[in-house]
């Protein structure tokens, strides 16, 4: 019976360290694109999208973080909206300092984030 705990135990462990290194993959996808996009390498609306996406996926115990990068998020799909709306091609000035600013807010998050993982 001992051993049928230190097998049960074993094996949560695996599956724990499994799951912890698929959440961190998913961290480290959001923060290649962000650098994709400060690269040029990455559209502005592909973005917005793909974090959409991953944030849909995204597995995470601390839903406050969670909910911070969200609402960075929406800032970027607001200047977006409004872009798009006004029938612009690039953004004007003040929405490239709001874009800016919130990218830099998603990577201190991510930053933040990733002190954890050591």
């Amino acid at each position: 019976m001992n051993s049928l705990n230190l097998e049960d135990a074993q094996r949560n462990k695996n599956q724990s360290n499994q799951l912890t290194a698929s959440i961190n993959s998913q961290y480290l996808l959001i923060d290649q694109y962000l650098q994709q996009f400060d690269e040029n390498k990455l559209p502005f609306d592909r973005l917005i999208s793909v974090l959409d996406a991953l944030l849909e996926t995204l597995q995470v115990s601390d839903d406050e973080w969670k909910e911070k990068f969200r609402s960075e998020w929406w800032t970027l799909e607001q200047v977006y909206a409004v872009a798009c709306d006004r029938g612009e091609t690039t953004l004007n000035i003040e929405s490239q300092n709001l874009v800016c600013e919130t990218l830099d807010n998603m990577k201190k998050l991510l930053k933040e984030l990733s002190k954890n993982w050591v």
